[in-house]
């Protein structure tokens, strides 16, 4: 398994994953509420690059 951080190549799983804990139905918004697309993700990376938060976004990676 390898951490490290997200990138903008990472961006529709990153997608795919914040739409799976949306529709969970333990978030916020209610299920279906809230869709992100790959290209919305993309763009968040991009501004998270150009201005970092105090924090990362890091992804975890199976590796086979």
């Amino acid at each position: 398994m390898e951490i490290r951080k997200a990138s903008r190549k990472d961006a529709g799983n990153l997608a795919y994953l914040f739409n799976h804990v949306e529709d969970s139905g333990y978030m916020l918004f209610n299920p279906g509420e809230r869709k992100a697309t790959g290209k919305q993700m993309e763009k968040q990376l991009e501004r998270i690059e150009k201005n970092p938060l105090p924090f990362s976004l890091l992804l975890l990676v199976a590796m086979s």
